[in-house]
């Protein structure tokens, strides 16, 4: 997985310490996770479409941090599927986690608006055929269907 992506970065390294590299990363993630800032409206936003809607975060990040942010932010009780990088083989935009919270949820592509804020994240909705809201400061939408600059345009969508 990660381990992967650092060889394009340092080619020069040895298996193993690809490995020192990436549980290291890891770690440094984990103790700093606490000190991520929600976006703004976010956690209300959550509140408000969870008693509309069935909710998943698909995350890049490890089980660990993502769990870590989730409780520090109290979000958990707004999601009813939680999906982290160690939960897939492929990374978005890969769109197995995506696919993977559609069958968790029981739920068709079509059924489905995936607010995402990279461009990887984009590229995996369209890769499931499911729409896709790009939270965005900037100008390209990477093809989104929908683009919004605060969570409260997010919700007027």
């Amino acid at each position: 997985k990660t381990p992967d992506i650092l060889k394009g970065v340092a080619p020069e390294l040895t298996p193993e310490q690809f490995d020192d590299v990436f549980e290291i990363s890891k770690q440094i993630s984990f103790e700093t996770a606490g000190d991520i800032p929600l976006i703004s409206g976010a956690d209300q936003m959550l509140a408000t479409f969870h008693r509309l809607y069935k909710q998943a975060i698909i995350s890049s990040r490890g089980t660990r941090t993502l769990h870590l942010l989730l409780e520090k932010h109290q979000l958990t009780q707004y999601l009813d599927v939680i999906l982290s990088r160690d939960d897939v083989q492929k990374h978005k935009p890969d769109p197995e986690g995506l696919n993977k919270a559609l069958e968790l949820l029981n739920l068709k592509p079509k059924e489905v608006l995936y607010v995402g804020d990279m461009k990887e994240d984009v590229g995996a909705a369209k890769a499931a055929g499911i729409r896709c809201i790009f939270f965005t400061e900037g100008k390209n939408t990477f093809g989104a269907e929908y683009s919004a600059r605060t969570i409260h345009e997010v919700i007027s969508l």
